[in-house]
């Protein structure tokens, strides 16, 4: 009803579901009020060897848990605990890709990923845009010889020329659009949407396979 109503995005909600996933993993049978701040900061920092981001998100929406069963009155006010454990370190170390290593990219995934990943790959050169955009273009945003975007990070909405063209790869948004899928989303698999977990995964494959490391 929340994500129905707007007052969430269906990322939120998502990222809600694995939260409670993780607590249930932790403290399934832990009282709340139990619940220490050495116990979130052991779990966060476990959480972010693998995922740091990830790890930065869950600490700020178990802290919301907190708040929301202050307000229930289920615990004292004032504990929480994961306000309090300290802030997962998260080290950006990627870089832009050369043509050269898009390029690479691109061959590999001819051999190594579905045949849609290839036309990703084109979507993300060609537009510029973030995966998660990616993932919701439609053949319905496309009106009057523009591809419509409403992007998923900004809310920004923008309007790309069909007649937009990438000189380095002598390819046009429209020459890309050809070739995705003729009704719904753009990028599909056997009639479903494809998600940025999936775009993430057959990326990191295919820049292995090339040989292209951050």
């Amino acid at each position: 009803q929340r994500i129905d109503s707007g007052l969430i995005k269906p990322k939120t909600a998502c990222d809600y579901r694995r939260m409670v996933w993780f607590c249930l993993n932790h403290w399934a049978r832990v009282p709340l009020a139990d619940i220490s701040v050495g116990d979130i900061t052991s779990a966060i920092m476990g959480k972010a060897e693998v995922a740091p981001f990830s790890a930065r998100r869950l600490r700020i929406n178990i802290s919301d848990v907190f708040i929301e069963a202050q307000r229930a009155g289920c615990i004292p006010l004032g504990h929480n605990p994961a306000l309090v454990c300290r802030k997962p370190t998260a080290i950006v170390s990627t870089e832009r890709l050369t043509l050269d290593e898009w390029l690479r990219i691109f061959r590999a995934a001819k051999y190594v990923a579905p045949g849609y990943f290839q036309v990703a790959l084109l979507l993300a050169l060609v537009t510029g845009q973030r995966p998660s955009d990616l993932c919701k273009m439609d053949r319905r945003d496309i009106k009057a010889g523009y591809l419509h975007i409403e992007q998923f990070k900004t809310g920004e909405r923008i309007a790309l020329p069909l007649s937009l063209r990438l000189h380095t790869i002598g390819t046009s948004l429209d020459d890309v659009l050809s070739i995705c899928e003729t009704s719904g989303p753009l990028l599909q698999s056997h009639g479903r949407r494809i998600n940025t977990w999936t775009l993430s995964r057959w990326f990191r494959l295919c820049r292995e396979q090339a040989g292209v490391y951050a």
